[in-house]
């Protein structure tokens, strides 16, 4: 079987049947000798990307790589990646406008434990090559890992289920590489729902709100 590619945060954000159909259309084109054309960013992702640089303290930024398992390849990067003497320290940053909805919150925790479950399988990480700054490699094996969520203002410690949570996301993929119905049947069940799933396996605990200022 061919081995698919997806983008760790499409499988977060985006239904199993969106994503099949984007996968199926880039194919079409692909098979055509076409390109599609690249989405423009919307002015909400514009002023989210700003926001979250200007909260970004370490050089160390948009780090991950490929979570690779059998025929499914997942990339990721986390915002920030911050390195103290006995830890590394890993953050996503989401700008919040006033009265966010519960499920932007609840999805905003998801994806930071899915990235922190994912890093917890790798020795290493790079930096994203679409990042336009200064690139590094970080051997991440050797110290404890802190996963953090700043959600707008407010930081929270996330902890998890790695396990659980990747399974999930793995057979979202599955799902997804299988036919329509098999990608529509897993929406029915769990699309807009999927806090039902990770509430056994995903935590988050408030430690203090975060500061603007760089150190």
């Amino acid at each position: 079987m061919e081995t698919n590619h997806f983008s760790a945060s499409e499988l977060v954000k985006c239904s199993a049947a969106q994503i099949k159909w984007n996968k199926q259309e880039k194919q079409k084109a692909l098979n055509q000798g076409l390109q599609l054309p690249v989405k423009a960013p919307s002015e909400r992702m514009i002023r989210g990307n700003e926001w979250a640089s200007s909260r970004i303290k370490s050089p160390y930024v948009e780090m991950g790589g490929p979570f690779r398992h059998t025929h499914s390849t997942i990339w990721f990067s986390m915002d920030e990646v911050r390195v103290t003497p006995k830890t590394y320290k890993f953050i996503e940053h989401k700008m919040v406008e006033t009265n966010p909805e519960e499920w932007f919150f609840y999805s905003s925790v998801i994806q930071t434990a899915f990235y922190g479950a994912m890093l917890g399988t790798m020795e290493s990480i790079k930096t994203a090559k679409f990042y336009k700054g200064e690139h590094h490699q970080l051997y991440i094996a050797d110290k404890k890992h802190v996963v953090q969520l700043h959600f707008g203002e407010d930081v929270y410690n996330i902890k998890f289920d790695s396990v659980q949570v990747i399974r999930f996301f793995l057979t979202k993929a599955k799902a997804i590489q299988s036919d329509w119905a098999t990608a529509k049947q897993f929406d029915v069940s769990w699309k807009k729902k999927e806090w039902e799933w990770f509430v056994n396996y995903v935590t988050y605990k408030k430690v203090n709100r975060v500061s603007s200022r760089r150190d």
